[in-house]
């Protein structure tokens, strides 16, 4: 005969054993939305990586007829991003808009970012920040069939070079980050640009939201399956955060800059420090990297 001491004992055991087996099988470990929580996230978002976005004249410029349908479609997927880090636990998220003219239509953002937008702006990042993510990022000037590959400025600078090695927005702000010890872990933007931050961070998470099919052209996912892919993409990253390592280069940097037309190569000549090399070349050294202009 079962007495009730007997059933209150045997319910407790059973509770025992059925508490050891989640445990065992990871239901008592830390929820994946949580354990992330405190961490404050730092998004470079340009414009030209974003799918949809494929001509300079048309999508990229602030006079394209396309321009304000770009940013939209370009936040929409920052947004995606922002949503994939939200569900993993992510406290703080701050998303520059670093194109030119302005590459984030603020009435599309997502509630939750906060934003740095305008001219001049000067260095946000900062060693508070506990991983930079890239959205909408391009490839640097002359990659074969990087769709709007271009260094800085489309206008005006053909190739930058950094201690001898091609150099490019992506370079120049994965080492910004190296400096304050924030590691790089997620990029969405085209096939050329995922290929090139791969040569510096062998494991980044990448999201190929368009394949480049020369400058002004590309294959693109629709805006709905390419936010898809950066949500998970994102999610994914940032799961595995202490995996990634800082890329850096050590100084002095020398860095060689070459314009599209001697005119502005002798203007920017004329800076503190810089010296012209050739009709379209002008360079300069310095050994901190906070100082490397472009």
């Amino acid at each position: 005969m079962i007495t009730k001491k007997n059933l209150i004992l045997v319910v407790s055991s059973l509770l025992l054993i059925m508490g050891l087996i989640n445990y065992i099988s990871g239901c008592g470990q830390q929820p994946q939305g949580t354990k992330n929580k405190g961490l404050k996230v730092y998004i470079k978002a340009d414009l030209e990586g974003a799918s949809g976005v494929v001509t300079f004249n048309k999508h990229s410029y602030d006079t394209g007829i396309y321009y304000e349908q770009s940013k939209i479609l370009n936040t929409k997927e920052i947004n995606a991003a922002v949503e994939g880090l939200l569900e993993e636990g992510v406290s703080e998220i701050v998303v520059l808009d670093d194109h030119g003219p302005g590459g984030i239509n603020i009435d599309y953002l997502h509630p939750a970012a906060k934003i740095i937008m305008g001219e001049n702006k000067p260095v946000t990042l900062d060693s508070s920040f506990n991983a930079l993510l890239f959205m909408g990022q391009h490839s640097m000037s002359n990659t074969p069939k990087g769709n709007l590959a271009h260094s800085f400025s489309s206008r005006t600078i053909n190739n930058i070079w950094l201690n001898g090695k091609l150099f490019g927005e992506i370079a120049d702000m994965v080492l910004l980050a190296s400096y304050f010890n924030v590691p790089t872990i997620f990029l969405a933007g085209d096939d050329v640009a995922c290929n090139e931050i791969k040569d510096l961070i062998p494991n980044v998470e990448t999201v190929a939201v368009k394949k480049g099919l020369g400058l002004n052209a590309a294959w693109c996912l629709s805006p709905e399956k390419a936010r898809e892919e950066i949500k998970a993409g994102v999610k994914r990253a940032i799961r595995k955060i202490a995996q990634f390592k800082l890329y850096k280069v050590e100084p002095p940097y020398e860095v060689v800059i070459e314009y599209k037309d001697s005119k502005t190569a002798q203007y920017k000549s004329k800076r503190e420090g810089w010296k012209i090399i050739d009709d379209l070349k002008c360079t300069y050294i310095t050994n901190d990297y906070l100082s490397v202009k472009h």
